[in-house]
């Protein structure tokens, strides 16, 4: 007889495998056919005319959601950056502001309780307890794209006069790994754990965590805010999953997807206005945990802690070629073929922003430099 444990675990493997199907291509579907509707998308993006039966091959795989094609004249979008909107400012029932009513940067009681959270990020051996001799470690959770913007941010990090020398930075974003996936697949977990080991560090050492995450063709979840709230419901169960897992992560810092008005389709991987859409998600989740929700609990008198302190990191949407206040602006050559992922252009410029963001906020010097506020 089959228990019905082992029947509710069998399901939710055959549950994680479907899953994984719709991601990459199985070796029925033709992996050598996949890879050349990729080469023929990165021939497009090239400005090669496409024949019929090119552009119907790549055509297939765009539906599907495995590759996305690209129109680099599609520049804007008319959005406007979330850190551009004023309290007065609406988008779809949503004022402006990465933190709301217009602002940008914690109100004085949130100060307070991010001030505290500081100051117990300290140096940790294998253990998890203070020591002079232990190390502060960052990791990243996300997909492809965070994983790799995250490499050339290392490489600059650790070249930086700035860094802490007991912190120590480690990649945990794997690719094909979005949002759901990171629920529904025990793999990530694992290399996780596999990547802190390999950096020889361990999983109580963990007290900082950079999170880019999105969900895969979001259309299909429905439009605003029905996708975002798929996507918020999600990411609780990531952050009380990495909180368990790193018993010790003090800070979860946000950061959304770039520009990726270029993508073309609305089955692409995370086209527009869906890029766009996803800070509304994560700065749900902090108002969320600044009123009490319990399942974002982060303060041990008020219950069990369920989670680490959430806040923004560097936000990185700006309306495509429209130069934000600050002058950001992403061009075309930013991303690859897909118009999704990063091209090597793309990664210097995120690498740019999470340096200038970890090594000057305020709200992140304090352990990316060793030094106080």
């Amino acid at each position: 007889m089959i228990s019905l444990f082992q029947s509710a675990q069998a399901l939710r493997w055959f549950t994680c495998l479907a899953i994984f199907a719709t991601l990459v291509p199985t070796q029925a579907q033709d992996r050598d056919e996949y890879e050349q509707a990729q080469a023929i998308a990165k021939r497009k993006r090239a400005g090669e005319e496409l024949s019929s039966a090119d552009a119907a091959l790549m055509g297939k795989y765009v539906e599907r959601g495995w590759i996305s094609d690209m129109d680099p004249k599609r520049t804007t979008t008319g959005l406007v950056p979330l850190t551009e909107m004023s309290a007065a400012d609406v988008y779809k029932g949503e004022d402006g502001g990465l933190y709301g009513q217009g602002r940008n940067d914690p109100d004085a009681r949130h100060q307070m309780i991010i001030d505290n959270a500081l100051t117990k990020i300290v140096p940790r051996d294998p253990d998890g307890e203070s020591s002079h001799s232990g190390k502060v470690v960052m990791i990243s959770v996300g997909m492809s794209n965070t994983s790799r913007e995250f490499g050339p941010f290392i490489q600059a990090a650790n070249a930086d006069r700035r860094k802490s020398p007991e912190l120590v930075i480690v990649n945990c974003a794997q690719g094909s790994r979005a949002a759901l996936q990171w629920v529904e697949m025990e793999d990530v977990w694992q290399g996780l754990k596999t990547n802190l080991t390999r950096n020889q560090v361990t999983t109580n050492q963990v007290q900082v965590a950079w999170v880019k995450l999105t969900e895969m063709a979001p259309s299909k979840y429905g439009a605003f805010p029905k996708h975002a709230e798929f996507f918020k419901g999600n990411l609780i169960k990531i952050i009380q999953r990495l909180k368990a897992t790193c018993p010790n992560l003090g800070i979860i810092y946000f950061s959304s997807r770039v520009y990726a008005g270029y993508a073309v389709g609305d089955r692409s991987l995370n086209p527009e206005p869906y890029a766009y859409e996803g800070a509304f998600a994560m700065r749900w989740l902090i108002q969320d945990q600044l009123k009490g929700d319990r399942d974002l609990n982060y303060d041990a008198t008020k219950g069990p802690v369920k989670a680490p302190l959430l806040l923004w990191g560097p936000y990185l949407w700006c309306d495509g070629m429209k130069p934000r206040s600050d002058g950001l602006i992403w061009p075309p050559e930013y991303l690859d073929f897909d118009g999704v992922h990063p091209s090597d252009a793309g990664k210097a410029k995120i690498t740019e922003l999470l340096i200038d963001f970890f090594a000057t906020n305020p709200n992140a010097k304090p352990w990316f430099t060793g030094n106080s506020r």
